[in-house]
């Protein structure tokens, strides 16, 4: 017995320090949010303490609300209760959702309030709550939260709505827009149905209250402890908050789970090295949370999120309007992304605590294998939706702002990228023979642009050697290459010199002939680009830059630094992520990007012909 009570004690202690690693762990993850936090309330403060007056022709903030008369006369007068009325009258630029009287009557007599009793603290809580400092229209709202955050740091929502009175826009879930965009000279005022308020209901409240079609994440979320991690995190720090995905039953039954039992089964044959079933429970729905306030609109401008389980993310993936959740593309086997439901009243729920999103499926920590990426450097998702992307001819000049995914240290204003696509697929030539057609266009050099930067495609953990495809010219530019990743060392993938290409000529290659190939290896060289005919004498080299180990899967960071001040420019192609087990020679790609393999009938490569017809010289 006593070795038993021996082995309870030291299960209790290593779950103690588990949580309390945890908590330090999400603690950890969050500096950047409480310096917006910070920089937020600092602002705030700022602005409400400046007693700055400009006069103007225009009428301001408080001067629209003057001139509505007895409709918003009330809320006036809470501004002036609030000690606010230089702030919505100073210069500036101002949101203003404005309740009206009728609004403002019933929200305080649910509050058992008067407008003489209302103090000034409580008046300042209402009206920070529905200031926000920055000019925002009907025209820029989304269905999601807004740009900006309020006074309070809070994020108010919109949404379109359409019922039995017509076409119209939800605030917050609260009530909805009567008259917009009201211009002053300081900003907008849009007349709301309903005071706003902050939401009094937890990330846990909104979960405990969902219907009986979400019974088994109700008693999963409730079973894994995560609520007692929050809570003592939140103590910690009270400014902390999460986001959650939550799942419903036919979510869970879309992975072949019906109730508690079978998901541990599923959780134990995905993570076999986790023998602790409490464990497995908790990151599960620790795999579904995030910290921070993350609505829909900044899943969509981001590529991943990481988990409140270390090291484990959720890839993100952007489908015109749509997000979808872990979508792989492994071997040519595509693995279905989760879709967030925009149309559920559960998404962009705003809590006191965080944010809520509905997903029409499960999602779970699954330890993938390195996989090989070709990542076209093009393909940049504000290029991609530009309607002459790919199109024969098409030329744009990229500044280091104007893609999320790409920045570089300039020296002269005219230091940009130059995207091209010389004609997909019709026209493509020997003259141009990049996948797809097309490929970025600058100049590395100490003397001007001192290094650039790219968001890599998401990777998961493995150890893989890296390739550039490239064309250049005859100046020899040498190249150091870095690989960055979050909380990691900076890794070194070594120098490589990208002058003219050696020619598949110079190796005797004019055909698929592997044993060309793997002399091209040897000497760091392979060639990706390939068709019907062979080789094109000036194909496009694909030169090794070294060896990158992966930790966490997701985007990443390339980092190329010029090393000498060779006035030299580059056509850049493709960089490709191979793991270091994987054959480096196939499959390679034809102009269109199918992969091809040594096996692949020629006329199954571009230019493509009938397969049913044999050449004679066959």
């Amino acid at each position: 017995m006593e070795h038993v009570s021996n082995l309870k004690a030291k299960k209790s202690l290593h779950m103690k320090q588990l949580k309390k690693n945890q908590i330090q762990r999400i603690i950890a993850a969050l500096p950047v949010l409480f310096i917006l936090l910070a920089f937020g309330l600092n602002s705030c403060q700022k602005d409400m303490e400046g007693k700055i007056y400009q006069l103007s022709d225009q009428k301001m903030i408080d001067e629209i609300l003057e001139s509505k008369g007895d409709t918003l006369s009330s809320f006036l007068k809470i501004i002036d209760i609030s000690g606010l009325r230089g702030t919505v009258h100073a210069y500036g630029t101002y949101t203003l959702f404005a309740p009206t009287n009728e609004a403002v009557d019933k929200y305080l007599t649910e509050n058992s309030l008067t407008l003489n009793s209302l103090t000034e603290v409580q008046a300042a809580e209402i009206v920070k709550y529905h200031l926000i400092a920055d000019t925002i229209r009907s025209f820029d709202f989304v269905d999601g939260r807004l740009p900006a955050t309020n006074f309070s740091r809070r994020y108010i929502t919109t949404k379109t709505i359409s019922d039995a009175s017509g076409v119209s826009i939800e605030v917050n879930r609260q009530g909805k827009i009567l008259q917009k965009d009201l211009k002053a000279a300081n900003g907008y005022v849009h007349v709301v149905n309903s005071v706003l308020n902050q939401s009094r209901k937890s990330i846990k409240d909104v979960i405990n209250g969902l219907p009986d079609t979400y019974s088994l994440w109700k008693e999963v979320y409730n079973a894994s402890g995560i609520q007692k991690t929050i809570d003592e995190a939140q103590k910690i720090n009270p400014d902390i908050v999460f986001t959650c995905f939550i799942q419903d039953n036919d979510g869970f039954k879309s992975a072949k789970i019906g109730n508690m039992e079978e998901l541990m089964t599923e959780l134990r044959k995905k993570s076999p090295d986790i023998k602790d079933d409490a464990l497995l429970l908790h990151n599960y729905v620790a795999y579904h949370m995030t910290a921070g306030f993350t609505y829909v609109v900044d899943l969509m401008n981001k590529s991943a999120l990481n988990t409140l389980v270390p090291g484990e993310v959720i890839v993100l993936k952007k489908d015109v309007n749509r997000v979808l959740l872990n979508e792989f593309l492994i071997g040519g086997v595509l693995e279905p992304g989760i879709l967030v439901d925009r149309t559920s009243e559960y998404t962009d729920m705003s809590c006191s605590d965080g944010v809520v999103h509905d997903i029409n499926g499960n999602i779970q920590i699954v330890k993938r294998s390195a996989f090989r990426v070709y990542w076209d450097f093009t393909e940049q998702p504000e290029l991609m939706a530009m309607k002459n992307f790919r199109k024969a001819g098409a030329s744009i000049y990229i500044d280091n702002t104007d893609c999320a995914g790409i920045t570089w240290g300039k020296t002269f204003a005219t230091d940009k990228l130059q995207y091209y696509c010389g004609g997909y697929p019709s026209t493509i030539t020997k003259d141009n023979n990049y996948v797809y057609g097309d490929y970025f266009y600058f100049r590395l050099s100490t003397n001007t642009m001192k290094w650039i930067e790219f968001k890599t495609p998401v990777l998961v953990p493995g150890t893989y050697k890296v390739w550039l495809s490239y064309r250049g010219l005859t100046t020899v530019q040498q190249i150091r290459t870095i690989f960055k990743q979050d909380g990691k060392e900076d890794q070194l993938l070594g120098v490589i010199s990208t002058g003219y290409n050696k020619t598949p000529s110079s190796y005797g290659l004019s055909d698929y002939n592997n044993e060309f190939f793997q002399k091209a290896l040897l000497d760091g060289n392979r060639y990706q680009m390939i068709n019907s005919q062979g080789f094109w004498s000036n194909s496009n080299n694909c030169q090794a830059m070294g060896i990158i180990q992966v930790f966490t899967t997701g985007q990443h960071t390339l980092r190329l630094e010029p090393l000498n001040s060779s006035q030299f420019t580059t056509w850049w192609d493709q960089i490709l992520f191979i793991p270091i087990d994987e054959d480096q020679v196939w499959p390679k790609q034809d102009n269109t990007g199918k992969l091809i393999y040594e096996e692949t009938p020629k006329c199954e490569t571009y230019p493509y012909s009938d397969c049913s017809v044999v050449p004679p010289s066959e």
